[in-house]
């Protein structure tokens, strides 16, 4: 028996739509210059890096800090970790894959420090 079926208010969890409420918590936490990770996960081809696209550029354009791809999109964790050494507030950083993953993980980290 699958877990909706089993609990309905799982059910009724999985049907609401808390967009607004995600990047009403992103600005709060912008406005408190804390950090944000966001960890997307799901099967190949799902739209993780266009979801990490969105928060990455909805957060650039609360910090003013624009996007830069060879800056701020990293292909791995270990570029990851190099890239963040230098890092500013406001400073965004997607993670496209990690590199250990047998399959696709994204990921996305933005530093308010």
């Amino acid at each position: 028996m699958l877990e909706k079926e089993r609990r309905p208010e799982f059910a009724r969890m999985l049907s609401l739509n808390i967009t607004r409420q995600i990047f009403e918590y992103l600005k709060y936490k912008v406005q408190m210059r804390e950090n944000v990770n966001i960890a997307l996960k799901g099967e190949t081809r799902s739209g993780k890096s266009t979801a990490g696209l969105s928060f990455l550029s909805y957060i650039s354009s609360l910090t003013k800090i624009p996007i830069d791809i060879n800056k701020h999109i990293c292909a791995n964790e270990s570029e990851y970790y190099q890239k963040v050494q230098d890092a500013q507030f406001g400073d965004c950083f997607q993670i496209d894959e990690q590199k250990e993953a047998k399959f696709g993980i994204g990921s996305f980290s933005c530093l308010a420090n």
